[in-house]
């Protein structure tokens, strides 16, 4: 069946294998110990990360701060004196490799179809 504009990539709803995933929610909806019920685990999980946090643990705030609001955009000057056709040259070859790292990486697509930079790119003025 070809692919129609507006219909899902994925009509039939089954989702991507995810063995790893699959295997841990399994593990966390099944443990037990102690004061932790079965399907408690992930919430145990949590409330310990959050309690490290409080007491000072860089890594715990951290991993907090990434799952909330996700890896921090990275500035990269380039430094390059540039102007006109020369700059929007340098600026393609940029983003030529940037695409082909992100493509390498298997990074996820967003719903404009294109893929997500590994960096943020912001024009500079002098």
């Amino acid at each position: 069946m070809p692919f129609e504009p507006g219909q899902s990539g994925n009509p039939s709803g089954k989702q991507k294998l995810k063995p790893w995933r699959e295997a841990l929610d399994r593990s966390l909806a099944q443990f037990e110990s102690g004061d932790i019920k079965a399907g408690q685990a992930l919430r145990a999980i949590a409330d310990r990360v959050v309690l490290l946090a409080l007491a000072g643990d860089k890594e715990a705030y951290k991993e907090i701060a990434y799952r909330l609001d996700g890896p921090i955009a990275q500035d990269i000057n380039v430094g390059v004196d540039a102007t006109g056709v020369e700059a929007i040259s340098i600026f393609t070859t940029f983003v030529s490799e940037a695409l082909t790292r992100t493509a390498d990486a298997n990074v996820k697509e967003v719903d404009a179809g294109g893929p997500v930079l590994p960096v943020e790119v912001r024009p500079t003025t002098h």
